[in-house]
Order: C-alpha cells, then structure tokens, then sequence
C-alpha cells in the first residue's frame, strides 16, 4: 500500500507542476488591425485565457508592439517575431483578426461569415506554433459576429493545445549554410522542385504571403529538417513542408566532398483567379 500512495503523490505532483507550467506561461494578446469585431472577440477571449495563462497587459503589449513598426504583421519572420517577444517580455504571443464576409454556396444562396484567425507564436523562438481559424454562418452580420463571440472557449482550448504541443527540437549545429559567394561550396539542390499547393482556406481569404523555409539536408541529401524562417498561417506553412518533404536532393559539397547544408527556399503566394 505504501508504494501505491507514494505512486499516487507522484503522479498527483506530475500534473500539478504541467498545470502550474501552463498557468505560468505569460501571453500577450495583440490586435494589429482593428475593428469593432476584433476588439469585442479579443475581450471575449482575453477572460478566457486569463483562467489557464497569466495574459500581460493589453496596453502594456499593445505599446511594446508598436515601438517595433511591424509592416507585415501576419507574414513575419522568425527572427522579427523574437524580437517583438523580447520587447514585449512574453512566453507567447498571439495576433488576432477578424473578417465578416458575404458568401453563397450550392446549399445556401445567401449567408453570412464571421471568422476569426488567431497566430500563436512562440516569442523565445519566433516559430508559428499554431494557427487557429474559427468561423460561424449565420443569415446576418451581426448573428454571425455574435455566434463568433460566444464561441471563444473554443478557441481558448485550441490555443492552450497548440502551446503545449508545440515541438521544441533545434537545428542541428552541425550542418552548413549555403554561402552564394563560395565557389568552394556546391549547394544542396532538389533534382525536381515541388510546387507547394496554394490553399483553399488562403483563397477563400485572397491571402498575399511569403513563406521562407530552411531546409537541413545531410551529406546523403536527405532533409532532416524544415524550419519555417517567415510564417503566414492558412496552411500555407505546411504546404511548404510537405512539398520539401516530397523532393528528392542532391547532396551539397565542399571541394567535392558532401557535406550537410541548409538552403533557403523561399515561396510567394497570390490569389490567381481559376478558369
């Protein structure tokens, strides 16, 4: 009996110190476009969030945001995206947008759509460890902006899910950048690229993004791993790992000999209107 209860404490104090350690984590939430819509969800889902994480201040965050003069707020770079979460002094960050839209389908002639989309970032790596797309149809605007509303325990769990399964893994220091102006080093290349597919989230949407990914590929040519250097959300980042993941490569080399080297591949996306 003695070692079931000690058994039991341990466990007990496992899930203890998991929950203290997401309680500890500090968010800040931040809306770089504004509107009556965004404001009313991001209160709706501050309340939420304030159960499970310690949420900084908004204006406090809001203020530190700004100081940094983001051009291109939901499309940044890992490393813009660290810097934004030194300044602010958070574990993570999330940036927050709204959309109400008129829509027709095969089934309903008319409705309307108010959806919400919510970028996690990790402020120590700069990485995009979830993006979250809520949305709610209704017959009219303001039915549908309100169903977003009260549908935001929803995405509180969804955004406590990505932080705490987001991977933690590094890139190796073991491998190589690519150096243009060596003509000692041979690059890494695919011998056939795959086009990475433009989503039909990112479309519905009229998404304008750019993902750049550095990819580390060892002396066999095989990638070991992918990491999104500038993010954009609506599957666009994953279109690009899975489309990295299906090219066969050519090894890199130095005086030819191969060796590991990480290439920067870089993919601009844009709505082009179908036939």
């Amino acid at each position: 009996m003695l070692v079931t209860l000690r058994q039991l404490s341990a466990s007990i104090a496992l899930l203890l110190a998991l929950a203290i350690g997401v309680s500890c984590q500090r968010i800040a939430i931040l809306t770089p476009e504004r509107s009556p819509l965004t404001d009313t969800f991001t209160n709706a889902l501050q309340k939420g969030l304030e159960n499970k994480f310690n949420v900084l201040d908004p204006g406090l965050a809001a203020a530190a945001y700004d100081s940094q003069k983001v051009e291109t707020p939901f499309n940044q770079t890992s490393e813009t995206a660290r810097r934004i979460g030194a300044v602010i002094g958070s574990d993570h960050y999330l940036l927050i947008k709204t959309d109400v839209s008129r829509r027709t389908s095969s089934a309903l002639p008319s409705y309307y759509e108010a959806s919400a989309f919510i970028w996690v970032v990790n402020s120590r790596t700069g990485n995009l460890i979830g993006w979250l797309h809520s949305a709610k149809h209704a017959d009219t605007a303001a039915d549908a902006e309100s169903l977003l509303v009260r549908s935001t325990s929803e995405t509180v769990d969804a955004v406590e899910a990505s932080i705490k399964t987001a991977p933690t893994f590094e890139s190796s220091p073991d491998f190589e950048m690519f150096d243009p102006d060596s003509k000692a080093l041979r690059p890494a290349m695919p011998y056939k690229r795959v086009k990475p597919e433009y989503t039909s989230t990112a479309y519905l949407f009229d998404v304008k993004a750019t993902v750049d990914a550095i990819v580390s590929i060892d002396e066999k040519g095989v990638v070991r791993h992918i990491d999104i250097a500038r993010w954009a959300g609506f599957g666009l980042d994953a279109s690009v790992i899975d489309a990295i993941g299906r090219m066969n490569w050519r090894a890199g080399e130095r005086n030819g000999k191969p060796l590991p080297m990480r290439v920067l591949l870089r993919y601009n996306f844009t709505k082009i209107e179908k036939e």
